[in-house]
């Protein structure tokens, strides 16, 4: 199982209750971009987060033995804009 939350922007979570109320009604969906677009110096807070897990299997002499194998993290920290690239770095 793979989770990722990232606490970017309020506007985002605002969008998907609108796209998913849409959905609700039976109205064609709208469509939203859910890109941040931070101002310069803007600080944001991230937290991803993720878990994954799945069967190790190792090779014996005469049999293959499964191991039930699981790992999580969280990841969270703060991050701040200190300038915007010019179009042609990131083309």
């Amino acid at each position: 199982m793979f989770a990722t939350r990232c606490r970017r922007s309020p506007a985002m979570l605002v969008a998907s209750v609108l796209l998913a109320s849409s959905l609700a009604r039976g109205a064609e969906p709208e469509r939203f971009l859910l890109q941040a677009q931070p101002e310069v110096g803007q600080a944001t807070h991230v937290v991803a987060s993720l878990e994954v897990g799945g069967d190790l299997k190792l090779q014996g002499e005469n049999k293959v033995d499964t191991l039930p194998m699981s790992v999580g993290a969280e990841l969270e920290y703060d991050e701040q804009l200190l300038a915007v690239p010019a179009k042609e770095h990131y083309q």
